[in-house]
């Protein structure tokens, strides 16, 4: 399935990255795609505590769950720049890999220095057959995470904390280009047929 989503996404964007080094146009099509929505096993990540609870929180009103819970990595294993990618295939990825530094063309810098710099994000890749497990379990996880759990109720109160103390979690304010993207909406619309229809095959 994410083959397939990817391909079709590549298909409908040309010429969504300059790249001509086959190897790393794949992996900036993912990660492009990843960018404006697409699933994939690209995982978000972030160093910033800021960041991970306006993901968690951003919607308060809608939590059906009692507490939320964010999980602290600390990571120690391979990093790969953009330099590098090129020999790492996706499909060969057989270990749990950080990807910094990956977009060759104007669009997807202004992209990637977004997730960097306001987010402070970054992206950790799996290989395929670690996908079925929980990452808690995962050899590569399971000793490096912490669990913090923070009560649904308090997340309100919280947030309005960080905008006293004038931490920005407005990022749709600091977005560096339009939030109105249809690339966005085409990978939504993706999402919903493919895994709608095969998230159990």
């Amino acid at each position: 399935v994410e083959e397939e989503m990817n391909n079709i996404f590549s298909s409908q964007y040309p010429d969504l990255t300059i790249e001509t080094n086959n190897v790393q146009r794949n992996w900036e099509y993912r990660i492009m795609a990843r960018e404006h929505g697409l699933f994939n096993r690209l995982m978000d990540w972030t160093n910033s505590l800021t960041t991970a609870i306006d993901f968690a929180s951003s919607k308060p009103g809608e939590l059906t769950e009692p507490y939320i819970y964010l999980w602290v990595l600390n990571y120690n294993g391979k990093r790969v720049t953009r330099g590098e990618l090129k020999n790492y295939p996706f499909s060969n990825i057989d270990t749990t890999i950080l990807v910094n530094g990956t977009i060759s063309d104007t669009r997807g810098r202004r992209l990637d220095q977004h997730r960097q710099f306001i987010q402070g994000g970054f992206f950790l890749v799996q290989p395929a057959h670690l996908m079925i497990q929980p990452i808690n379990i995962q050899p590569t996880f399971n000793d490096n995470l912490i669990k913090i759990k923070i009560q649904a109720t308090n997340l309100t109160k919280i947030r309005e904390e960080m905008i006293c103390a004038e931490t920005n979690i407005n990022f749709s304010k600091t977005i560096m280009f339009s939030t109105d993207d249809p690339i966005d909406d085409y990978c939504d619309q993706l999402n919903k047929t493919f895994l709608s229809v095969k998230n159990l095959s």
